[in-house]
């Protein structure tokens, strides 16, 4: 058994390779929408998911940031490139910079806990 990203099992799943057999996250996947989720199959409240995102450098003038957004959330948004993100296991979304910062802290705090509660060290 394993944890692995979409995008590095699923070539293997679809291979034969590998057998998925749940998502870790509290919703399942539109990319495998009949995979369970952890939750689902007994592991109650397991909720961990890999993601990425486009960040700008601290003190970016707001304006900058807007226009940022704005283009990219075009891209991000278009039906043939959520289509070929989705091949390779992204589920593409796009969302105003406000909340993907609330979503970067929320983040973070919930990794921090977990570490936290782990009583993980750095070495």
């Amino acid at each position: 058994m394993m944890f692995t990203d979409l995008t590095t099992g699923l070539p293997h799943v679809r291979s034969g390779a590998l057998r998925a057999l749940a998502v870790t996250r509290l919703q399942r996947s539109p990319l495998f929408p009949e995979l369970p989720t952890l939750d689902e199959a007994g592991v109650t409240g397991f909720d961990m998911d890999s993601w990425a995102g486009i960040v700008a450098p601290a003190h970016t003038p707001p304006e900058i940031v807007e226009r940022l957004t704005t283009e990219l959330r075009k891209i991000i948004d278009d039906a043939d490139i959520k289509s070929k993100l989705g091949n390779v296991g992204f589920e593409a979304f796009s969302s105003p910079s406000e909340e993907f910062g609330n979503f970067i802290r929320s983040s973070s705090a919930s990794v921090g806990k977990m570490v936290k509660d782990a009583g993980l060290q750095p070495e």
